[in-house]
């Protein structure tokens, strides 16, 4: 018998040894939701912990563990230049590089619908995406989301601030700004 035929007669021998291990193919389990004689319930199917939450959701009335700090808005503002500017623009007007090569344009987040959008639609809508937009909960934990939410919301002010709410020394620099164009902004 040649080498040859000794290499594919132990590879034979071996294919039809790996074969008879019904063990691994035949493993005991349950089916869904069977009667079990193991937990003292009865029952296979086994209950969440209470507290959970499903991957990637947000438990309702998210309160995140965090005061709203200068760090926090910072790491928001990172993360939006990171996944958020291509298509939405740096100031949030739905003007990024993507959209200018072609990509639909998102709504700006100065549309009065997003201004009016809770905290929790934004988050919710930052991690499971909307009309266009696609989702980042597989890129941002719900603290992260919170974080970028935060950021969307300073943008919507910087763009859309009452003039009432302006302290005195900005209103004095508007009306400066005002006088040196002419009225136009």
């Amino acid at each position: 018998m040649s080498y040859t035929s000794e290499a594919w007669a132990i590879a034979a021998a071996a294919l039809l040894l790996s074969c008879a291990q019904d063990e691994l193919v035949d493993q005991p389990r349950y089916e869904p939701l069977e009667a079990s004689a193991w937990f003292d319930d009865g029952s296979s199917a086994r209950p969440p912990i209470p507290g959970t939450i499903p991957h990637g959701h947000l438990p309702a009335g998210f309160e995140p563990p965090e005061r709203v700090t200068a760090a926090a808005l910072e790491r928001g503002r990172r993360d939006y230049a990171i996944l958020c500017t291509p298509c939405h623009g740096q100031l949030g007007d739905g003007d990024g590089m993507a959209v200018r090569r072609g990509f639909p344009r998102p709504a700006p987040f100065t549309d009065p619908r997003l201004r009016a959008a809770s905290l929790d639609e934004l988050i919710e809508g930052i991690g499971h995406g909307e009309a266009s937009t696609l989702a980042f909960d597989a890129y941002l934990d719900p603290l992260a989301r919170w974080r970028v939410a935060q950021w969307i919301r300073v943008l919507q002010l910087s763009q859309h601030v009452p003039v009432e709410r302006l302290g005195p020394e900005q209103r004095r620099e508007l009306e400066a700004l005002d006088d040196s164009s002419g009225g136009a902004r």
